[in-house]
């Protein structure tokens, strides 16, 4: 990508995060032992993790209609939030996920977030290749309700056009592959916050897909890659309105 990617003073991101898919050693995953001495590593800036079990369903079609039901033993998430900072740390058996709550602090403290909880991880578990990497961040775009999406957005190859003449009842979800690794899934909605207010959610999830070792000179320009594309579909979306409240708020 060409260019730097700059720095807005007034930025719409709501929550940013990175998802990382990790194989053991052992082919076992993070044990509960392991999440333990996880916690122990971390406990000086995360002191009050949190557990929480996660279910599988599938859908069953029977005489009855639809129903769901468990699939598989129940598996267990640590969530580790900061003692200062609105910044999380999500562990369960195989899935590292760093999150960036409300203000996002920007890459130059995200990225290293996310080198330092893969650090930890490296530290209490044998972890002997990376398969996924997901980068998404969900924009919360401010707007009178009166105005269409295109007001903010503009025209690209990112989503469907049709979406931009809509000012309300408005849901689109666009899915492409960028090259063999990297694909993406582009999400704009009307959303809904506590004081009634109905922004644009601009939500970009950029993956890579490959068997990557745990070593940060491998890992550091697959990382790029979904940051950059992340950077692509976000700043060819603007419109000179949406630049405008980036740069002043209004």
């Amino acid at each position: 990508m060409a260019g730097k990617i700059p720095n807005f003073n007034y930025p719409t991101i709501a929550e940013a995060l990175c998802e990382i898919h990790f194989q053991t050693e052992d082919g076992g995953g993070l044990s509960s032992t392991g999440l333990d001495a996880l916690s122990d590593v971390l406990k000086s800036d995360f002191p009050t993790p949190k557990d929480q079990e996660l279910q599988q369903f599938e859908a069953v079609i029977g005489s009855n209609g639809v129903s769901v039901k468990p699939v598989g033993t129940p598996t267990k998430k640590r969530m580790f939030k900061h003692r200062t900072r609105d910044h999380l740390i999500q562990v369960s058996q195989n899935i590292l996920t760093i999150n960036e709550l409300n203000a996002y602090p920007g890459w130059k403290i995200f990225e290293p977030d996310i080198y330092f909880s893969i650090d930890a991880i490296c530290k209490v578990a044998k972890i002997s290749q990376i398969n996924r990497i997901g980068l998404r961040y969900i924009n919360k775009v401010p707007r009178d309700p009166k105005d269409a999406v295109g007001s903010w957005l503009k025209e690209n190859a990112y989503y469907p056009n049709g979406i931009l003449k809509y000012t309300h009842k408005f849901a689109s979800r666009f899915e492409f592959r960028h090259d063999s690794e990297v694909r993406a899934i582009v999400s704009i909605a009307e959303g809904q916050d506590d004081k009634g207010n109905q922004p644009i959610l601009f939500d970009i999830d950029c993956i890579i897909e490959s068997e990557l070792p745990m070593n940060k000179n491998k890992l550091s320009p697959a990382l790029d890659r979904v940051h950059n594309l992340s950077w692509d579909v976000f700043g060819n979306s603007l419109t000179e309105r949406y630049k405008s409240y980036l740069e002043k708020g209004s």
